[in-house]
């Protein structure tokens, strides 16, 4: 059975992201903490992280990294 749940940081997965073997730079524990420790993602950036996590017996076996807003846009109507 698969277990999906999220957590409020992406610093606490480096062991288990490592163990995915994941080939974008994008996906990778490196890219993700960077954000996160730069303050690019984080409360005071008005991005919060938000990563999902799928796990087997334990064991992680999916990752989809979010971060989510909490910040309204202008949006611009189009004429």
């Amino acid at each position: 059975m698969i277990e999906i749940t999220s957590n409020n940081s992406f610093l606490n997965l480096k062991k288990e992201l490592s163990n995915l073997k994941i080939n974008s730079s994008f996906l990778s524990y490196e890219f993700h903490s960077a954000l996160e420790t730069s303050g690019s993602v984080g409360k005071n950036s008005g991005w919060i992280p938000f990563p999902i996590v799928a796990k087997s017996e334990g064991k992680m076996v999916g990752f989809m990294p979010v971060s989510y807003t909490h910040l309204t846009l202008p949006t611009t109507p189009y004429v």
